[in-house]
């Protein structure tokens, strides 16, 4: 299929009042930082294409048009790549004669996945989250930007892989827009792939990722008929790439870059859902503890599936190191030590456990979950992550849902306790102790760094 022919799906103009119109909610997001979100559930851990064109077909009822960006940015995507067939197609069936018929099928069961019910649209904050970067005038060069509650753990999981990215893959500093662009694409090659080579090492043959972009009409017919639109599952036309090199070329496209950076576009679900099918639906499906288990919560609210699924390819339920047999229950956890970590409050207050994998990544890059909440916290200093280190040392901590607070730096002394009560030195303040008004924040880092005193450096803590 020449650009051309491609470009001609998206011809006409998009209204980005009328866009607006469609997804105009209630603003879920929290007045401040103060003032978190109900909790969500904690995992199960122990306590511990080439372009697919859509099918051609009449408007059906009528359907939010996509991402409020310029018809420009939908069509200057690159010739088509490899002419491959989509493992998650197969998957859906019988026959080797499958064509892209079936993607009203697979827009049923990535719903399913996705929210639960394939009747039931994503929620509001999905749809209008893009992979944007805060508007400051440049002050936070590295910082995503949220706008309302829901998709944090997306956006938090792809901050920490563009924090990899500008902090330790060599970005020369000051951040501009290009090496901040450069920085998403390299975290949408870096998703992709892993899910792409979970999924192949699985049923053998070589990786194969999809990359979700949007047709300005549904897949097909019978698509947008039987089910409620929401603007993109059901506009979804997909690309495939049988190598890093060729996704690497894809998300480098202007095309491409502007959809999934578009400030209330899709770009978060859009990547997510790329993932689940570069892993395949089945696959992604088989990786949680409960076939039945939704990514998204009834609350809009992303589980622990996704942000193992963006970090290893591979949606696992739990935050533990590997895999444990329960009562001849399979549980699995984090399959490896990769770059990016993760720690969370709740594994102190004995919720569920937080193994090495995820403690003692190669960079010290975390995600951080915390009264519901995703966030990031790094240092540009790969010594912090020497457990006998005994000076103290900064962690600078990110929220892209408070972007108005700015940054926050904390310094950690190391051995300012003594949690064994063994010395001279004070044990820690203890994690239930109301009275102390312990910040999660503290609570988090001591999870990694149990002897740890916190300075906030006068910024107002967050309780």
């Amino acid at each position: 299929m020449s650009d051309d022919e491609y470009s001609a799906d998206f011809e006409g103009d998009l209204d980005e009042d009328e866009y607006e119109d469609d997804f105009d909610e209630e603003d879920t997001r929290p007045s401040s930082r103060l003032q978190r979100m109900p909790r969500s559930p904690v995992p199960t851990n122990i306590v511990d294409e080439s372009v697919a064109r859509p099918v051609s077909a009449p408007r059906s009822p009528r359907s939010p048009p996509p991402a409020h960006v310029a018809d420009e940015t939908l069509v200057a995507l690159p010739s088509p790549v490899s002419e491959v067939k989509p493992p998650w197609l197969a998957s859906l069936a019988a026959d080797d004669d499958a064509t892209w018929r079936e993607v009203p099928e697979a827009v049923r069961e990535l719903r399913t996945l996705l929210t639960g019910d394939p009747g039931r649209i994503l929620p509001a904050p999905w749809r209008k989250q893009g992979l944007c970067f805060v508007e400051d005038g440049g002050a936070v060069q590295y910082g995503l930007e949220q706008h309302d509650g829901g998709p944090c753990g997306v956006i938090a999981a792809v901050q920490a892989v563009v924090l990899d990215e500008l902090v330790y893959g060599g970005s020369a500093r000051p951040w501009d827009a290009k090496a901040r662009s450069k920085a998403v694409a390299a975290a949408l090659v870096t998703v992709l792939w892993r899910a792409a080579a979970a999924a192949a090492e699985e049923r053998g043959g070589p990786p194969v990722a999809t990359l979700c972009v949007l047709s300005r009409e549904p897949c097909a017919a019978d698509a947008a008929a039987a089910l409620r639109p929401d603007g993109v599952t059901e506009r979804l036309s997909l690309r495939c790439c049988a190598s890093p090199e060729e996704l690497e070329r894809l998300v480098a496209s202007q095309a491409v870059q502007r959809l999934y950076e578009a400030r209330h576009g899709p770009g978060a679900v859009l990547l997510l859902l790329s993932a689940v099918l570069s892993r395949t639906v089945a696959g992604a499906r088989g990786d949680g503890d409960d076939g039945d288990r939704c990514f998204i919560d009834g609350r809009g609210f992303a589980n622990f599936e996704v942000i193992n699924l963006l970090l290893f390819g591979r949606a696992h339920s739990n935050t533990f190191d590997g895999v444990r047999d329960v009562d001849g229950v399979v549980l699995r956890g984090a399959p490896r030590r990769d770059r990016v970590g993760l720690l969370a409050a709740d594994e102190a207050r004995g919720y569920f456990a937080v193994g090495d994998f995820l403690k003692s990544p190669r960079v010290p890059i975390f995600i951080v979950y915390s009264e519901s909440h995703f966030s990031v916290l790094f240092s540009d200093d790969p010594a912090v992550l020497d457990r006998d280190a005994d000076r103290p040392f900064d962690l600078t901590y990110w929220d892209c849902l408070s972007t108005e607070d700015g940054p926050v730096r904390l310094t950690v002394d190391p051995c300012l306790y003594d949690a064994s009560g063994k010395s001279h030195r004070p044990v820690p303040p203890a994690v239930d102790d109301d009275a102390a008004l312990i910040p999660p924040l503290d609570v988090v880092v001591r999870t990694r760094w149990p002897n740890a005193g916190i300075d906030w450096n006068d910024s107002e803590p967050i309780l």
